[in-house]
C-alpha cells in the first residue's frame, strides 16, 4: 500500500500544481484587467473636463497651463485689470487636485505641491496656503462670490451652475 500510494503522489502533486498555477494565471490576467479599467478610469475619459471657472467679471477668456501655473503657484497676484487673484484649490485627495499637481503645474503629487507652499511661507513669498474647498458646489459658490476668485473643477460636476464663468485650459 505505501508503495502505491507513493507511486501516485508525485502524479496528485503535479495535478495539483497545474491546478494552482492555472488559478494563478487567472488571477493576473484579472489584476491586468483590473488595473487597465483602473487606469482608463483615472485617466480622465471618465471625467469631464478639468476647467478652470472665474468671476464672470473677469476678461480672460482662456489660459494657458503655464499661466494656470502661475496662479496656482502665486507668482502671479493680479489679474490684467489689477483685481487680486484669490486661488481656491480643489479638494485634497480628489481627481482635480490630481490634475492641478500632474497636468498643470507638474509637481508630482500634493505632497510637493504642499511643500513648496510651506516653502513660500517660510521665504515670506506668501502667508498662508490657498484655501480648499470640499468640492465643485463649493468652488461654484466661492468663485461666484469673489471678483477676483479662481478653482479648477471637473466641468461635468458644475454643469448648470450660475454666476460663474468656465474658462478652457488650452494644452491640457
Amino acid at each position: 500500500m505505501n508503495s502505491h500510494c507513493s507511486r501516485l503522489l508525485p502524479f496528485k502533486l503535479n495535478k495539483v500544481r497545474m491546478y494552482f498555477d492555472k488559478k494563478i494565471r487567472l488571477g493576473n490576467i484579472a489584476r491586468a484587467a483590473f488595473l487597465c479599467v483602473f487606469l482608463f478610469l483615472s485617466s480622465g475619459s471618465a471625467f469631464g473636463e478639468i476647467v478652470a471657472i472665474v468671476h464672470p467679471s473677469n476678461a480672460v477668456t482662456e489660459f494657458s497651463t503655464d499661466e494656470l501655473k502661475k496662479i496656482f503657484m502665486n507668482n502671479r497676484k493680479n489679474w490684467p485689470d489689477g483685481t487680486a487673484i484669490t486661488v481656491w484649490l480643489p479638494a485634497w485627495g480628489s481627481d482635480e487636485m490630481t490634475a492641478l499637481t500632474t497636468r498643470i503645474i507638474k509637481c508630482g503629487n500634493e505632497s510637493n505641491l504642499k511643500k513648496y507652499y510651506l516653502t513660500a511661507i517660510f521665504q515670506q513669498k506668501i502667508v498662508e496656503i490657498p484655501t480648499s474647498v470640499r468640492d465643485e458646489q463649493e468652488a461654484v459658490r466661492m468663485v461666484a462670490a469673489n471678483a477676483g476668485s479662481i478653482a479648477i473643477v471637473d466641468e461635468s460636476k458644475i454643469l448648470g451652475s450660475t454666476g460663474i464663468k468656465i474658462v478652457r485650459i488650452s494644452g491640457l
